[in-house]
């Protein structure tokens, strides 16, 4: 043979042995990268909590740093990865630092019980983070009337420069002026109180938005009711949801006294929201307040307690035109009832954290939603700072309802950890009640919920061709 023929011959020899070992099993075996551990996704998360007798500080996963201190002071002290830290008596705001993989794996709250004095009652927030906008609604200045209504503002300042902030008020009747509404200073560090009473006074609700014009605050109102001299109630109220055409107020308690739904639209134009209750028993349409109309750039409030019957439940609400939304809740019909207030809430997401879901002398109740058109499943677990699981359970929650699950005989304030449904969509509150008298005092909080886009780490993708 020629050369070239014999090449020829070779090659289709080496391609017939490489057929036959492949069709006959032998064919080397590809090797499996090995997995790669999730990359800790970079972050920095600053929460900051109003100054309370009792705070909780809550960290899930060991990976990251978490540290926390007060407002004006510059060091910090560690907070226990993994584990958590209860600070009381807290003379001023703390802040709390997460880092790396904490910045979505810690929360916190603040929690007061008072049985006497200007803050009498049950009061339970989760801290927040600062922002450049913030919004709330159902905001009352009404220090006249029968159950004369007190609330202030306070606007928190944790970063290193100064804040500047513009109050807008939404009334009844539309934007409301208030002079020192506008170019409110909030000095590098500090926390400065706006009582409302000094901006307007009366009975009705009004909605509002804190913006800033430099830098960013942490804000939380906090309403005070009293019957004549006599002390009544006090909570703290988180900020709602920024407008959205659908909001869900998650977390309102059963029991007795009002329940009253409040509404702002920030908009230009008037608009009618459809409101539906979704209770133990499913979802149905109040009676006497299926639609709302709110007019533009105003804030409306509607009685529910006829609709709710006392019993635990969620608010959606819908419109065509963004609204703000929140509950307010008493805890009796008598005038030194305590008050809560819910404000509307974001679905669940990873692992969400309600940083007080129960404490010494308080039955705390956390109440799940299901919007959804199936039934969902929803994990839950109570966890002490130590890290100790002090209870568990699974609940099973019917589609368009809500299901409790009750939360008692725990003496030390303790977390709760919710999973979000890998089957749907959900929303949860929290509802603390004493434990001695169940009318005397009323506290309610949403959970503090990681970003989805931070929600547990990114897995890497191994690419073959990479390198190539």
């Amino acid at each position: 043979m020629t050369p070239p023929l014999v090449r020829i011959a070779v090659v289709g020899a080496l391609c017939a042995a490489l057929a036959g070992a492949t069709l006959g099993g032998s064919a080397l075996p590809e090797r499996e990268p090995r997995p790669a551990p999730p990359v800790d996704p970079d972050g920095r998360t600053v929460t900051v909590c109003p100054a309370a007798p009792t705070i909780n500080l809550v960290s899930t996963t060991t990976w990251g740093a978490l540290t926390t201190r007060p407002i004006t002071e510059e060091g910090t002290a560690p907070v226990p990865a993994g584990r958590g830290l209860t600070l009381t008596d807290q003379p001023q705001p703390v802040v709390m630092i997460a880092e790396g993989r904490q910045n979505h794996g810690a929360a916190a709250a603040a929690f007061a019980k008072e049985a006497e004095g200007p803050d009498r009652g049950l009061a339970l927030t989760r801290c927040g983070t600062p922002a450049t906008s913030l919004w709330f609604t159902g905001l009352v200045s009404d220090p006249d009337g029968s159950a004369a209504t007190r609330t202030e503002v306070l606007l928190i300042n944790a970063d290193a420069g100064a804040a500047e902030v513009d109050l807008v008020l939404f009334g009844p009747s539309g934007l409301q002026v208030a002079p020192g509404a506008r170019g409110v200073a909030i000095p590098a560090r500090s926390v400065r109180s706006v009582a409302l009473d000094t901006l307007f006074t009366r009975a009705e609700p009004v909605g509002l938005q804190v913006r800033t014009t430099r830098g960013r605050i942490a804000a939380v109102a906090r309403p005070k009711v009293s019957a004549g001299v006599q002390a009544a109630g006090t909570d703290w109220q988180a900020s709602s949801l920024a407008p959205a055409t659908e909001q869900i107020v998650a977390g309102i308690p059963a029991g007795p006294g009002p329940r009253t739904l409040m509404l702002t639209n920030p908009g230009k134009r008037r608009t009618t929201a459809t409101v539906e209750v979704l209770g133990p028993d499913g979802t149905f349409a109040p009676v006497d307040a299926s639609t709302v109309d709110v007019n533009a750039e105003s804030t409306v409030s509607v009685a529910l307690q006829r609709a709710m019957q006392g019993e635990p439940g969620a608010l959606r609400i819908r419109a065509e035109q963004p609204l703000v939304a929140a509950v307010a809740a008493r805890s009796g019909d008598d005038p030194e009832a305590d008050i809560a207030i819910q404000a509307s809430s974001a679905p669940l997401s990873g692992t969400s954290i309600g940083g007080v879901a129960v404490a010494g002398g308080t039955r705390g109740t956390l109440l799940i939603t299901n919007p959804g058109d199936r039934e969902i499943g929803v994990t839950a677990r109570v966890v002490a700072t130590d890290g100790a699981e002090l209870t568990s359970t699974e609940l099973r929650v019917a589609p368009g309802s809500t299901a409790p699950w009750v939360i008692d005989g725990i003496e030390r304030p303790a977390a709760v950890l919710v999973g979000a449904p890998e089957d749907g969509a959900a929303y949860a509150g929290l509802v603390l009640t004493s434990a001695a008298d169940p009318e005397g005092g009323l506290a309610t909080s949403s959970l503090s919920i990681p970003s989805q886009e931070q929600g547990g780490g990114i897995d890497p993708i191994f690419d073959p061709g990479a390198g190539r």
